[in-house]
């Protein structure tokens, strides 16, 4: 047994090499550890077996000392080949880490996309301002109904069913217009700007928008021969995309460079995705093309932080006026119903007293 630490003579034990090897394999087990080390092996049932040899055949002495050293020295050069677990990670991560960092503190190669521009995300106040939108809406269906059944004493069932109709069809317009103007002002505002410069003054400068909007600028150096949109007063008046320099990450002196050029937008490709409810189609319309931008605007736009907030307060305040004055009718009006249906028993206390 391979357990045993005895030694054995070499003359004890003799064997042919293809019985000992047939044997071996069946009785020995493998074990590796999570380390990939070679655990101890264990073999069961290896017990010497005599036999005839025919004349002539080779011999081998096999005993379990020789079974013991022999599996002792594979581990160790197995051990030595393969290193500890995490070490030749760490060695790899620590060598990969520092090629990127220097490569990255390299010069920047041509056509390789450099960052200009990066600010934080105001998707949370979006998503804010769109929960005060739909309460504003339920608010407002609230108040309109209010005020339906204050006049509903008042009028005929044909009126009021007309009344009806256009209070669903206001508010419901109301609704849909407001999100426009939340998920547009949400497109303009610039996360990330990047360009790669090309040869003759060209370059690409790609703009990451919230909303799932990407915009692709095909720029080049500015002509007389054509009126194109400059890039610089594009991005500075902000009316399609605006980068917002009090939510700015750092100091970016690319981007003033860059504005700074004399340069035009010639192509432009936009990649959108439509955010939650939003038909597609409807999502390609209202993106607006700074290649199309007009330039007559010489004031700078709101933020679309101060716009969203803004919208968020109108309509906080619409749904408070319509639900006020909603109430104020319904109790008005059914208090004019009550009086006018005791009216003419009144009238007839009165005849009977005279």
């Amino acid at each position: 047994r391979l357990g045993s630490t005895d030694k054995v003579s070499p003359d004890a034990n003799t064997f042919s090499l293809q019985h000992t090897v047939n044997r071996f394999q069946l009785s020995m087990r493998v074990a590796v550890t999570s380390a990939g080390r070679l655990a101890p092996w264990a073999a069961r049932g290896l017990r010497p077996l005599r036999r005839s040899l025919p004349a002539g055949s080779p011999k081998f002495c096999v005993s379990t000392y020789h079974v013991r050293m022999t599996l002792l020295m594979g581990q160790r050069q197995f051990s030595e080949a393969v290193p500890p677990q995490g070490e030749g990670t760490e060695a790899t991560a620590s060598e990969s880490a520092a090629s990127q960092s220097e490569t990255s503190a390299g010069t920047q190669h041509p056509g390789e996309a450099e960052v200009i521009w990066s600010a934080p995300d105001i998707t949370g106040d979006y998503e804010n301002c769109e929960a005060a939108v739909n309460f504003s809406a339920g608010a407002a269906s609230v108040g309109m109904g209010l005020a339906l059944l204050g006049v509903a004493p008042h009028v005929s069932p044909g009126p009021f069913m007309a009344g009806l109709l256009l209070a669903v069809l206001q508010v419901r317009m109301a609704h849909i217009l407001q999100l426009r103007e939340l998920r547009g002002q949400l497109r303009r505002h610039v996360t990330k700007a990047s360009i790669s410069e090309e040869e003759r003054g060209k370059g690409t400068l790609t703009l990451v928008c919230c909303g799932k909007l990407t915009r692709t600028l095909s720029l080049a150096p500015s002509t007389s021969e054509e009126a194109r949109p400059q890039l610089g007063k594009v991005l500075r008046q902000g009316v399609y995309a605006f980068l917002d320099r009090e939510l700015e990450k750092g100091e970016w002196p690319k981007l003033e460079e860059t504005l700074g050029r004399d340069l035009v937008i010639a192509e432009e490709s936009v990649v959108v995705e439509p955010l939650g409810g939003e038909p597609l189609d409807e999502a390609k319309k209202r993106v607006l093309l700074l290649k199309n931008f007009d330039g007559l605007k010489e004031s700078v736009a709101p933020s679309p932080l101060a716009s969203i907030e803004q919208i968020s307060k109108l309509t906080q305040i619409t749904a408070a006026t319509l639900v006020a004055g909603g109430l104020a009718i319904c109790v008005k009006g059914r208090q004019q119903a009550e009086d006018a249906l005791r009216a003419p028993e009144e009238a007839k206390v009165a005849q009977h007293r005279e």
